[in-house]
């Protein structure tokens, strides 16, 4: 997989998870909720929220290394 697919990939969870934020949040995308640091928006803070998901999803998908007697396969005895 290439940089560019990555991105893409990475752009289409963020969308999706977005897409999840905006359908239980009924907001003012010019307004500052709960959800808002100083000086930012509710659409800002849903635009950040869903990358910072997006990243975790892309993270929890990568296959962790396993090292240590986990990683020895047992041999089937016939």
């Amino acid at each position: 997989m290439t940089d560019q697919d990555k991105e893409h990939l990475r752009d289409l969870t963020a969308m999706f998870a977005m897409n999840g934020y905006l359908s239980k949040m009924a907001c003012d995308p010019k307004a500052s909720g709960d959800i808002c640091e100083d000086g930012e928006t509710n659409a800002e803070a849903v635009a950040k929220a869903s990358y910072i998901f997006a990243d975790a999803m892309l993270e929890a998908r990568e296959p962790k290394p396993t090292v240590g007697l986990p990683a020895i396969k047992r041999k089937r005895s016939k």
